[in-house]
């Protein structure tokens, strides 16, 4: 099977932009052998895109916003597209849809050859850049990770002024970059370390300067490329977690590689994972609230409950006063707070 015909949504979209290209039109059979199909694939093609059109934000269909071509045309062999309803149309992506679009870019580029790979990597570059300017850290961190998906795309190696989770100042580091990854909670940068000698992730908002070197990266093995994230953690305390489907993601990079969490008959999953301290799991569980529990051991819960407690008392509207109040309203809310918190 051709690379063509195993990514249909590839084919799609580039015979689309082929199109906006050539507004005149192309030759059915041209266009076929541009993507390694024949005629009839091509034209089924065409017809499937006929069939796409917008939805507004209930999922319905917008009547009249369809893609359209010169059906007469199409009878001779004639590819023209006679309305485009997304070829200008400005599209903005929520943090989650965004998560979910280069993902689904990532499941393609599994099957894609070096042209369509490439294309993939500067699709999902771009996407990781589309932040909301009312984001904060979006001014700081968007020029960065366009420098990071550009060299990504030219396979050029990079100097990383990069200051880890637990070093007490900034280092450069010469890397090879392989693949940005995004998460709800940040970036990440898959790279083969040159100064360390190994594959290493390194956390955007760490790295504080990005120079290209001019100098092609050395190619790696696909499996060193999509290697999972696994934050690592060094000094770090064992803590036993009950999380729910829904915070999976947030726990993946916690996992040791390779590892998945799976559901068990009541639709959680538990684990044990190593942080660097139990405010981590504190973080996790605020973070997550109700979808992440921190079910041992007993000093862990204890500190995850007493953050909470401290929390409390510094939203409050007057922290000293509450702390200092009456000893059984304090204590319900101490109890509730154990309980919100997860512990």
């Amino acid at each position: 099977m051709s690379p063509a015909a195993r990514l249909g949504p590839l084919v799609h979209v580039s015979v689309l932009e082929l199109l906006r290209r050539h507004p005149g039109g192309l030759d059915l059979g041209d266009l076929a052998a541009r993507f390694g199909l024949d005629r009839e694939r091509m034209r089924r093609v065409v017809v499937e895109l006929w069939t796409l059109g917008l939805h507004d934000a209930d999922g319905r269909e917008i009547p009249g916003e369809n893609f359209d071509f010169d059906a007469d045309a199409l009878d001779d062999d004639w590819v023209r597209l006679t309305y485009d309803p997304v070829g200008t149309a400005p599209v903005r992506f929520g943090a989650a849809e965004r998560v979910m679009v280069v993902a689904g870019l990532e499941v393609l580029r599994a099957g894609a050859g070096d042209a369509e790979a490439a294309l993939l990597d500067r699709l999902a570059a771009k996407l990781r850049d589309e932040r909301d300017p009312a984001t904060p850290g979006a001014a700081s961190t968007g020029p960065r990770l366009r420098a990071l998906g550009d060299a990504i795309a030219r396979g050029e190696r990079l100097r990383l002024h990069y200051r880890g989770e637990f070093a007490e100042r900034a280092e450069w580091r010469e890397v090879d970059p392989l693949r940005l990854e995004l998460r709800p909670e940040g970036e990440y940068l898959n790279a083969w370390c040159r100064t360390r000698g190994g594959p290493r992730w390194f956390r955007a908002d760490r790295i504080l300067a990005a120079e290209p070197t001019g100098e092609p990266a050395d190619a790696h093995d696909e499996a060193v490329r999509q290697r999972p994230l696994e934050v690592r953690a060094p000094g770090s305390v064992r803590v036993e977690l009950v999380v729910a489907p829904s915070a999976f993601a947030a726990i993946a990079p916690y996992l040791p590689a390779g590892r998945r969490l799976r559901p068990d008959a009541d639709g959680l999953a538990r684990a044990t994972v190593s942080l660097r301290s139990w405010r981590v799991a504190a973080r996790l569980v605020a973070e997550h609230a109700g979808a992440v529990r921190v079910a041992g051991p007993a000093e862990a819960r204890r500190a995850v409950a007493d953050w909470a407690r401290e929390a409390l008392a510094a939203t409050a509207p007057d922290a000293a006063g509450r702390a200092s109040g009456d000893a059984g309203r304090a204590d319900g809310r101490s109890g509730r707070a154990s309980d919100a918190s997860g512990a």
